[in-house]
């Protein structure tokens, strides 16, 4: 017999090639049976974990759990009467389940009688080793279906969906236990018996079994849920923790009053001076400096406070004057005696010419630029006004906002020293990866040489430690680029009839045994992680590596240069004034001579004047936010332009969180970069939450290949109703091209519980932007879509030119409202839809090659059957109660 007591492990879940024919695998019971699931459709195998048959009579009180073969028995008294008993046990993985059928072979049976082997569902709370005829409590068992018994060495079948789903909704224990037992139509007793094999068989093919199809509930859990230790990122579905993203990593943005601030506030108001009165720029250019320069002498967070003005009168803000500031400023201050007096004068010495990237700079740490809210306090850019199209003060690739640091460009993937023409970089700060990384981490193996006196990590006379924020890597390198089928998009080597690619290629040499070619535009996949902990050879980030970074694509860390920190900008209003003609006309795309789609790079156009510029434009930035932030109308109108080209620009920053934004009304929606209500570009682990957006030509557009872990929460984004139009008759849902996963090969986004009208979303390969050896190709790997609604779509107004010959363009046509395909080898995954529109499953074989559509598609039209609504908000709640 086997012992009284029996103890059933499950083991770790692990997930093998999900998308192929993959299964998972629980370990249970003796360590020789399991349970096998295929995750992608939800069917599996279900094997019990404790099995028995008992008898009456003089045996009742005896167990038989450790016998080969499970017998069942019926006779005119209990004394030899048997009964089967089977317990299967259920995990949160697998119930409920939507369809269930137990499987039972028997492999032998008395000959010459009619036999019916009965199912019963019971209410046992028990069912182990001393389990015997005695103390089972036979009689909370319920007769539920007979199968006719009629030969040996066959499988039976009996639908048991019913019995699980009510026994473990009942019970509460996860258990199930199905009695069966047999029932005499006629014949001798004797031969009235049937043999089924037990876990104790020497053979498991012929075991009872449940075959279960699982809701896609049960699915969807196990994805999210399952360990990832074991998964690879180019051959599975990995659903990664988005809930890193955002501010501080998903901390809550600061709630401060301004009337609670004390001495940590400087009003705007006390910074007007001689020779500012024009407009506002230079007084609130004057307290962001001041108050950077406190904020550094005391280690506190400072304030620049705009309050409303009478009316809601706009701040009125313009390049000019930004440029004569810069240009006259002085350096006054001793920053060992930092005065708070506002006749403080700021620190910048005559330079001459100068040029801004933006009308507002905050270049310092600890600042938020807080108003009354939106409506009440306005910003508005002039610099637009009628007429005005000076090159040297128009807003041409400029923001009326710009955060960045004072020491300038920081990008991510700028390494060293730049030599000669090719771009050969040769750069002894970058620590080589120890061992590739394949999967989901937060650590990684770099060379070097631990000291543990410090807890320092050095390398050829560099040195890394805790608190240090580092760009991990690796480059876009030829076998990166094959392994990925994206040789036809990302050229760096030889000429063809298109023309000569070797001006794309770039080196890095880090030694003379390391040495790498790749693509300079394209650059590989990055990631800007701070160092938590150093163990030796082993470096912990904090937040998860989101791709591949393979020693052989020269995977190597490096410090960042420094960024600028926790800065804000809330509760406010802002916009351009629309660019007009001398008319006082605002020009319109499309229908304005030199405002059409391919005008902005012709000087003498208006289009040119505007192009890619922004309101506000987030540069080398960790842990900021912009909150409670919209457009206006700035001609009162109602129907006016509510910013030139682009709103809010996120580039190579981390841990921002954009949170109830509105971004309404682009003005010029041409090519090049134009027309985009929020921009993530070069983006790590970003959220938009409870943004808006309407009428533009991208509503979010997430970039390039140092963009990962971003997520779009709780949004909405569309175009203005059908009939409904700005002016001289322009209906701008015509002009949309949709919310899209733009260029180079971003990683794990994921855009949750958004709404679209006249919209829809892409992740797909395109050969649209950057020009010959250098299209957008893959634009993304393992994205997500959760539970996304369609409003008011119309199949037909995509696209303005539907009779356009192009590929790119006419695919469109009578398009689904979303769309996820050729994301390699179907590593993306929509999970919920809602509304009108259906999921799209493009093929690209047409345009882009053999790729067949292979991503997870699940509760297509059932979003709110979800169980988890929202992937985010789940995923932050287990991650901040470590469950």
């Amino acid at each position: 017999m086997k012992k009284n007591c029996i103890t059933f492990r499950f083991a770790k879940i692990f997930l093998c090639q999900l998308l192929a024919s993959a299964f998972l695998f629980c370990q249970v019971s003796h360590g020789r049976d399991y349970t096998e699931i295929n995750v992608k459709n939800g069917t599996g195998v279900l094997f019990p974990v404790f099995d028995t048959y008992i008898r009456g009579g003089n045996y009742a009180s005896d167990t038989y759990y450790s016998e080969p073969v499970l017998m069942a028995k019926w006779a005119s008294s209990d004394e030899f009467q048997r009964e089967i008993y089977l317990k299967f046990k259920f995990s949160e993985t697998n119930y409920p389940v939507e369809k269930a059928e137990l499987k039972i072979y028997v492999s032998s049976a008395g000959v010459g009688t009619e036999k019916y082997i009965e199912l019963y569902k019971s209410n046992f709370d028990k069912l182990d080793g001393n389990s015997s005829w005695d103390n089972l409590g036979r009689e909370a068992s319920y007769f539920r279906n007979r199968l006719h018994v009629d030969k040996a060495k066959k499988w039976y079948s009996f639908d048991v969906t019913e019995e699980i789903n009510w026994q473990i909704e009942n019970t509460k224990t996860n258990e199930v236990v199905l009695r069966l037992k047999l029932n005499e139509i006629s014949g001798s007793t004797a031969n009235h018996w049937v043999h089924i094999a037990s876990l104790e068989a020497g053979t498991s093919e012929f075991k009872p079994k449940l075959n279960i199809k699982l809701g896609d509930n049960n699915v969807i859990h196990e994805l999210v849920t399952r360990d990832q230790s074991s998964l690879k990122f180019k051959e599975d579905l990995i659903i990664q923790d988005f809930s890193y993203a955002g501010y501080k990593r998903g901390l809550n943005i600061p709630t401060r009053v301004v009337k609670d601030l004390d001495s940590d506030v400087l009003n705007v108001n006390d910074y007007r001076g001689i020779g500012d009165e024009q407009d506002d720029t230079i007084a609130i250019q004057k307290a962001i400096d001041h108050a950077i320069i406190l904020a550094r002498a005391t280690g506190q967070q400072h304030y620049v406070y705009l309050p409303a003005k009478s009316n809601s009168e706009p701040y009125q803000v313009s390049l000019k004057e930004a440029q004569k500031y810069f240009k006259n400023a002085r350096h006054f201050w001793n920053e060992n005696v930092v005065t708070k007096d506002p006749a403080w004068i700021s620190h910048y010495e005559n330079s001459g010419v100068i040029s801004l990237n933006q009308v507002i700079w905050i270049w310092g740490d600890d600042i938020v630029l807080k108003g009354d809210g939106v409506n009440k306090t306005k910003i508005l850019g002039t610099q637009s006004a009628i007429g005005n199209l000076e090159e040297d003060y128009s807003m041409r690739r400029r923001s009326i906002i710009g955060v960045k640091p004072k020491n300038g460009n920081q990008y991510w993937a700028s390494l060293n020293q730049q030599l000669g023409e090719e771009r050969i970089i040769v750069d002894t700060r970058p620590i080589p990866l120890a061992k590739s990384v394949f999967g989901v981490k937060n650590t990684i193996e770099l060379e070097g040489t631990y000291n543990p006196d410090d807890g320092s990590l050095n390398y050829n006379g560099n040195s890394l430690k805790r608190g240090d924020f580092i760009v991990v890597r690796s480059f876009a390198t030829r076998d990166f680029i094959n392994s990925h089928a994206a040789a036809s998009w990302w050229r760096f080597w030889g000429a063809d009839e298109n023309g000569d690619y070797t001006q794309y290629r770039a080196k890095i040499e880090l030694t003379p045994q390391r040495s790498y070619e790749y693509h300079y535009w394209v650059q590989g996949v990055g990631f800007l992680r701070r160092i938590e902990n150093i163990q030796g050879n082993s470096v912990t980030l904090d937040s998860p590596i989101r791709y591949s970074l393979a020693v052989s694509s020269g995977a190597i860390a490096y410090k960042a240069k420094a960024h600028v920190k926790n800065i804000g900008i809330e509760d406010l209003s802002i916009s351009n004034m629309p660019l007009q003609d001398d008319q006082g006309v605002s020009y319109v795309y499309q229908k304005s001579e030199g405002f059409k789609n391919d005008d902005y790079n012709t000087k003498g156009n208006p289009a040119y004047y505007v192009h890619n510029s922004s309101l506000i434009n987030l540069n080398y930035l960790i842990d900021g936010w912009v909150k409670s932030v919209s457009t206006f109308d700035p001609v009162l109108d109602g129907e006016s332009f509510n910013y030139l080209s682009n709103g809010i620009v996120i580039n190579s920053s981390k841990n921002i969180t954009i949170k109830d934004v509105k971004i309404n009304n682009s003005q010029y929606l041409g090519e090049g970069g134009n027309g985009y209500a929020f921009t993530l570009m070069n983006a790590n682990d970003c959220l938009l939450s409870n943004v808006e957006a309407k009428n533009y030509r991208h509503g979010f557009s997430i970039s390039k290949s140092f963009s990962s872990g971003n997520v779009i929460y709780n949004s909405k984004f569309g175009a203005v109703a059908s009939g409904s139009y700005y002016r001289d008759g322009s209906e701008m849902h015509d002009f949309q091209l949709g919310n899209d996963f733009h260029m180079w090969f971003s990683q794990s986004n994921l855009v949750d519980s958004v709404s679209l009208t006249n919209d829809f979303l892409i992740s797909i390969a395109r050969s649209a932007s950057g020009g010959p050896g250098r299209e957008a190709g893959r634009t993304s790997v393992q994205s997500i879509f959760w539970n996304i609604e369609g409003k008011q779509y119309r199949q037909d107004t995509f696209w303005f030119n539907k009779a356009s010959k192009d590929p790119y363009q006419m695919r469109w046509q009578n398009s689904p409202w979303i769309v996820l395909s050729d994301s390699l080898n179907g590593l993306g995954a929509i999970v919920g839809t809602r509304g009108e529109g259906n999921v799209g499953r493009y093929n690209s074989e047409k345009y882009f090659g053999s790729h067949e559509v292979k991503d997870l598609i699940l509760m297509e039209n059932r979003a709110d059957e979800l169980a988890i609504d929202s992937l985010y908000q789940f995923q932050l709640e287990r991650r901040r109660h470590n469950n």
